[in-house]
Order: C-alpha cells, then structure tokens, then sequence
C-alpha cells in the first residue's frame, strides 16, 4: 500500500481524472464518446493494473519468503492477500474521487496522501488493525468479515460504492463543462450561429 500510494502521488496526472480539468474529454464527448463508459473504462483499467501489479509483488514476495527461508505460514496468505488489495482499491477509489474536486495536481496529490491516511485511520478507530496484526486470527478468513470483531469492511464497501457513484455523475457533469446549452440565453436573439460538424 505504501508503494502504491507514493506511485499514485507520483503519477497523479495521469492515473486520475485531472485530464478532465484540461479539457481532454471535451472533444471525445462532441466526437459521440458517452462520459459514463469513459469514466467506467479508466476506472476498470485502473482496477486492473493495480490488482496485476500487487498480485505479482505480492507472489514475488511469497517467493522470497520461501527461498529465504522466513517462517512461512500458508494460511496466513489469503487473508493477507485479500486485506492488501481491498487497502489498494479503496484508496484508489478514493484518490479518483478527490481528482475530480482538487483543482491542481499538486493538491490533488495532498489528496492522495490524506487517503492513505484516512484507510490507516479507519482501520486503527475500527478495530481492523488488531485483526491484521494477529496472525492468528488472520489465519482465518472469516475473521476478517466478522461484525462482532470490526466494522471495517461494511464501512469500506459503502464508501467503494459512494465514491464511485460520485466519481461517475462528477466525471460526466465536468466533462461537458464547456457545452453550451441548445437555448442558452447567452447569444443575443439575432445572432446568426456557424456550425461545422463536430466529428471532423
């Protein structure tokens, strides 16, 4: 999570939805793009790549461990695995969220740093990073989910489908920021309107 997060500050400008700030959908939208499938295009390419990217550190790491001859404990794996990955996809979820709100890409990597912070937080005043830190009750998965233990991952799931519903109505309301409406009250009443076709 750590790695991620500082490659996210890193590459903020292009990982997230400041290109909607620069006007880059504008065109793609006048060209007869739908916002909703652009949005849902970067979201899922995301999600891929960083559930590619973690699973291969996280199978490199199980293979160095093993090599190296650490104390290696099978059944701690999947609840590790699992945890990791719901850290990456909530705080990238929340990074796409606060993009669309940070109006330069040095905020908006502030932004990405206080996600980060905020799932630590969460997990600490949830009850969550006692579970992780017990290896033993992390061998078993059904620790994880229970609500008697944490709270965590209802909280979790909630703010996923949130921020997702925000960054999808967010992303399509400033994309066509520049479209003037069909009787917009700007031009004067005998104004004569140029139009050219807006696919070329």
């Amino acid at each position: 999570v750590l790695f991620n997060s500082f490659y996210f500050i890193l590459y903020y400008d292009y990982l997230f939805f400041s290109e909607i700030r620069k006007n880059s959908w504008y065109l793609l939208i006048q060209m007869g793009y739908q916002p909703g499938i652009m949005f849902f295009a970067k979201f899922f390419a995301l999600m891929y790549s960083v559930l590619l990217t973690y699973s291969v550190g996280f199978a490199v790491t199980v293979i160095l461990t093993f090599l190296l001859k650490y104390t290696f404990i099978i059944a701690y794996l999947p609840s590790l695995y699992l945890v990791g990955l719901a850290d990456l996809f909530l705080i990238t979820i929340l990074s796409m969220t606060f993009s669309l709100y940070a109006k330069t890409v040095i905020n908006g990597r502030y932004w990405t740093f206080l996600a980060a912070v905020l799932i630590f937080t969460l997990k600490l005043s949830l009850g969550q990073y006692r579970i992780i830190a017990n290896r033993v009750s992390m061998q078993n998965l059904s620790n994880l989910i229970d609500l008697q233990l944490s709270f965590y991952w209802p909280v979790a799931l909630v703010m996923i489908a949130a921020c997702g519903l925000i960054c999808l109505l967010r992303s399509r309301n400033l994309a066509k920021y520049y479209n003037l409406p069909a009787d917009s009250d700007i031009m004067p009443a005998n104004a004569q309107l140029a139009e050219i076709d807006f696919k070329t």
